[in-house]
């Protein structure tokens, strides 16, 4: 990591300009990835003030003009169902993140140990910018995971903010400060939890490939008769809806967090009462395999007491009809 230590790493202009479009892109697919455009603002306000008034400015004009465009494409709708979406949170969740994170305990403890021996690494933007990504990654994942229907996904920044802060900590160090042999041994002790389990996993992936096409045409055939199905279907796995060429009638998460927040905005409860759905597919023991129903328990038993099961599917999924 040569250079001049204040200058180390520093972008150009341009540079700064097109990746802050770049992220502004990506964060309108996915809005939560915060933490490497939070660690670039922070590491420009260390390292380069010029550079953080460009980044800012860019920042400031690329956001006013992606929500004008949004709001003008599809209403008020948008912004508050993306940025004021409200969901339930639980403490519980929080052990679930340190069970995803403890993958990353070797690799994360490899770089601290080897971090600070790289000269000049408190003056290099691009070091100060990845260190910072790889632990606000893991601090807004934690964050995260506390949300209801947030699961794993939430550490993919941490795993890439930790997997390339490695390999840059190790590839900088000469063979004088570590030999091959060592670099090698290191990269196989962070990888080893990660692979390890996967390979585990590997039976239990083998024999899901094998049920899929062994229950293929129970798929084909379930996806027929929706598509026969006169009227609006609710599906709880929406594909089934998709494949059956039917709109997108109910999300049971998303309304299912509205309704344990005490609102009930499109009365579903008397929409499956008055048996409007023609079809509701829905998934059941969720709970007995410790996870949370998606809609309360209560819509569940309204669904049994107005509906009656015409298939079982695999994966607990049943096809329900209005009862006679």
């Amino acid at each position: 990591m040569d250079g001049h230590p204040e200058q180390a790493g520093a972008p150009t202009r341009a540079r700064l300009i097109g990746a802050c479009l770049v992220l502004l892109a990506t964060g309108l697919i996915k809005h939560n990835q915060l933490a490497l455009p939070i660690a670039i603002t922070i590491a420009l306000a260390i390292h380069d003030r010029r550079g953080l008034a460009v980044w800012m400015a860019t920042a400031v004009i690329g956001l006013a003009l992606a929500l004008g465009a949004l709001h003008a494409i599809y209403g008020p709708a948008f912004i508050d169902q993306v940025l004021f979406h409200q969901r339930t949170l639980n403490l519980r969740y929080f052990f679930s993140a340190m069970v995803s994170l403890s993958y990353l305990v070797p690799a994360s403890i490899i770089i601290a140990i080897y971090l600070p021996r790289l000269r000049g690494w408190r003056q290099d933007f691009r070091l100060t910018t990845l260190s910072l990504f790889a632990v606000l990654a893991i601090i807004l994942g934690i964050g995260q995971r506390f949300g209801a229907g947030v699961s794993q996904n939430a550490h993919f920044d941490a795993i890439l903010g930790v997997a390339i802060l490695l390999g840059v900590v190790l590839s900088s160090l000469s063979r004088r400060e570590l030999s091959t042999a060592t670099r090698l041994a290191l990269m196989t002790l962070a990888i080893a939890p990660a692979a390890g389990k996967d390979l585990v996993n590997i039976p239990n992936k083998v024999d899901d490939w094998r049920e899929l096409g062994r229950t293929d045409e129970e798929w084909r055939d379930a996806i027929k008769f929706l598509a026969a199905r006169p009227g609006p279907i609710a599906c709880e796995r929406p594909a089934l809806c998709y494949w059956a060429g039917k709109p997108y009638q109910l999300d049971f998460f998303n309304y299912g967090q509205k309704v344990r927040l005490g609102h009930d905005p499109w009365n579903l409860r008397d929409r499956i009462a008055r048996r409007e759905f023609s079809a509701i597919v829905v998934i059941r023991d969720r709970a007995a395999k410790g996870r949370d129903p998606r809609l309360p328990t209560e819509y569940y038993e309204l669904i049994n007491a107005n509906y009656r099961v015409e298939r079982v599917l695999p994966d607990d999924i049943y096809v329900m009809v209005p009862a006679a």
